[in-house]
C-alpha cells in the first residue's frame, strides 16, 4: 500500500509538494485560516487598534514563550515559568512601592531607584533558572519533575512573601515600564 502511495506521489510532483507543505507548515496555515474566519465574522478584529492591542497585551506571553521554546526544543519542559514570573513580579513590586503608602511591605525601606527593583526581580528569575538547570543537568531528575517542584516552591514563596495580597501603590516610574504605550500615527 505504501509503495502505491509513493509511486502516485512520484507521478504527481505537485501533489507531493502540497503534501510536504502541509506537513511542514500546517500550524501556520491553520493560524491564517483562523485569522481570516475571525476577521470575516468580526471585521473589527483586523483593525489597526485591535492588532496593536493584542500585540501589547500578549507581549509578555510571547517573550515567555520564546524562552520556554528552548527547553521544549531540547526535549524538556519548564512548568515553573508562571510561578517564577509571579515571584519575580512581587519582589520587584515590593521594592517599587511608593514611600507615602501607609501599609507598605517594607515600611522603613527608603525609596529605591527603579533599576534596583527590576534587577531584584531578574535576580529571582536567574536563581530559579539556575536551580532548575542544576537539578536537570546534575541530578538527572527529569525536567518535568524538577520544574514541577520549583513551580510549587516559587508559587508558595510568592504567596508567603505577600501574605496572598496584591502589592499596590507603585512608583509612577516603575508603573511606566509596564504601561508604556507607543505613539502610533494612523
Amino acid at each position: 500500500m505504501g509503495t502505491a502511495n509513493n509511486s502516485a506521489a512520484a507521478a504527481n510532483p505537485t501533489m507531493a509538494k502540497v503534501k510536504a507543505l502541509l506537513n511542514t507548515q500546517s500550524i501556520w496555515i491553520v493560524l491564517v485560516v483562523m485569522v481570516l474566519i475571525t476577521g470575516i465574522a468580526a471585521p473589527v478584529f483586523l483593525s489597526r487598534d485591535n492588532i496593536f492591542n493584542v500585540l501589547m497585551t500578549e507581549a509578555i506571553i510571547g517573550i515567555l514563550a520564546v524562552g520556554v521554546m528552548w527547553a521544549i526544543l531540547s526535549k524538556g519542559i519548564d512548568l515553573s515559568l508562571g510561578a517564577i514570573v509571579a515571584l519575580s513580579s512581587v519582589v520587584s513590586a515590593s521594592l517599587a512601592q511608593r514611600t507615602d503608602y501607609a501599609t507598605r511591605m517594607f515600611p522603613n525601606l527608603p525609596a529605591m531607584p527603579v533599576i534596583i527593583a527590576v534587577l531584584a526581580g531578574v535576580a529571582v528569575g536567574v536563581v530559579f533558572g539556575l536551580i532548575n538547570g542544576l537539578l536537570v543537568a546534575y541530578t538527572r531528575i527529569p525536567a518535568f519533575i524538577a520544574t514541577l517542584g520549583t513551580q510549587l516552591i516559587a508559587r508558595s514563596m510568592a504567596q508567603l512573601y505577600t501574605n496572598a495580597y496584591p502589592v499596590p501603590t507603585l512608583e509612577d516610574t516603575f508603573k511606566s515600564l509596564g504601561q508604556f504605550l507607543l505613539n502610533v500615527k494612523g
